[in-house]
């Protein structure tokens, strides 16, 4: 059944496209989520899942194309909507990234020299987790809030532009070793992965974006560029993956065994979270999830920082996280000895916030919501860009989990938010 819908989505895409943007990005939207949806329902590895599970997810996906193409596209015809080159779009806040980039990378020095003697005292498995508890890495509230949501925003801001600078090839900037550096230091806190899976995504936005009516040229012209950068990233996701797993990196059985490890987490990461909303709804995780009075999961970031706003001023409450994170952070079983507690998907907030159908709904309006971005943001600016890519990153991993949960990722639209701002307040002082 879920070919089916893959089969109408296609064709509803290749009918209705009106841009290459629209057109490549739900093409990729639509396979990915499909085939993730086809692993999770066929897979030995797992319990059955009811097929009408299938049918649902299908609809979700086809509910966020539909409303995606509702949105009548812009179409850049004048110089305004056109790309500029890319070093006079990154030089004005070379500075800029420079100098905030050199701070970030002080205080990420000074915690990974923190991190590395907890991580010789306890080992490298059980350091892991330090980096998300308080007495150890992080001393007080204050410095864990200080280092969740300024250091980690302002890492990911980083991330978006040295994505950026891989694709207008300045290798040659001081600036392009030291985003490297910065990503390198964050990821050892904690033997963090997503970071480098991260580049390959806003990479893959990004080229959507700017070479969205010469995407094969490009492509064709840029392909040991991508190939390079993609076999870069992968062998640090597999070095940081071996590292995890506490693999001797001098031992060719212990690097055969984590490589097949590996593979096999990859498997699981990718298409276990559709198997684990399908037994969220088999255990039902939004009744008992909602008796606690939750109205609206999908903006769970929003919770946690008006949580830590009122901390400060002396009064707690329960935020709608910490609810949720009580039933999934408890693994459940989803196959023959597996069980997992890692993602959702991003559909499983809009399942808790609506129900089978509001959620649908939430699903067709998010699609609207991310087509009138990309069909309205200007090429010519640098922080609209990095938003509307941050934005579009939250769909492109609503296959794995909802970004807006996270407080971090709502600091990171904030943080942009304010530079936009402050850029066009700029620009109004100069047309006067």
């Amino acid at each position: 059944m879920s070919v089916f819908f893959f089969i109408l989505s296609i064709l509803i895409i290749l009918k209705y496209s009106k841009n290459n943007l629209s057109k490549y990005f739900l093409l990729f939207f639509s396979i990915i989520n499909s085939i993730l949806i086809l692993l999770a329902s066929s897979l030995s590895i797992y319990y059955d899942m009811p097929i009408w599970h299938s049918v649902y997810f299908s609809l979700l996906i086809l509910s966020f194309i539909i409303g995606y193409l509702t949105i009548k596209p812009k179409y850049r015809t004048n110089e305004a909507d056109t790309i500029i080159n890319f070093p006079e779009l990154i030089k004005p806040y070379k500075k800029l990234f420079s100098i905030v980039g050199l701070i970030v990378l002080l205080i990420l020095v000074f915690y990974l020299y923190k991190y590395k003697v907890l991580e010789d005292k306890y080992g490298v498995i059980s350091a892991r987790n330090i980096k998300f508890t308080l007495g150890f890495l992080f001393k007080t509230p204050l410095e864990y809030a200080f280092f969740r949501y300024i250091i980690e925003p302002i890492v990911t801001i980083i991330t978006i532009f040295f994505s950026l600078m891989i694709l207008s090839k300045q290798y040659k900037s001081i600036l392009f070793y030291q985003c490297i550096l910065c990503i390198f230091l964050y990821s050892e806190i904690g033997k963090g992965r997503f970071i480098y899976f991260d580049i390959i995504v806003y990479l893959f936005i990004l080229i959507l974006f700017l070479y969205e009516k010469n995407l094969l040229l490009f492509l064709k012209k840029n392909i040991k560029l991508l190939i390079i950068s993609a076999m870069v990233v992968i062998i640090l996701l597999l070095i940081m993956t071996l590292s995890r797993m506490g693999s001797d990196l001098g031992n060719t059985d212990s690097i055969t065994n984590g490589i097949f490890n590996t593979f096999k987490q990859v498997i699981l990461y990718f298409s276990g979270p559709y198997k684990m909303f399908s037994e969220a709804i088999n255990l039902n995780y939004r009744n008992l999830i909602n008796n606690h009075g939750i109205l609206f999961p999908i903006f769970g970031g929003l919770d946690e920082l008006i949580k830590l706003f009122f901390n400060f001023i002396g009064f707690e409450f329960v935020t709608t996280n910490t609810i949720i994170s009580n039933f999934t952070n408890v693994p459940i079983s989803i196959g023959n000895n597996l069980a997992m507690n890692a993602f959702y998907t991003g559909f499983f907030n809009f399942y808790l916030t609506g129900g089978i159908i509001g959620s649908i709904f939430i699903s067709f309006i998010f699609g609207m919501i991310v087509s009138f971005l990309h069909n309205r943001m200007n090429l010519n600016n640098l922080f609209q860009i990095m938003l509307v890519a941050l934005l579009t990153y939250s769909a492109t991993l609503i296959m794995l989990r909802w970004e807006l949960q996270s407080a971090a990722y709502m600091c990171t639209l904030l943080y942009l938010i304010i530079c936009q701002l402050f850029k066009k307040k700029i620009n109004l002082k100069e047309l006067k």
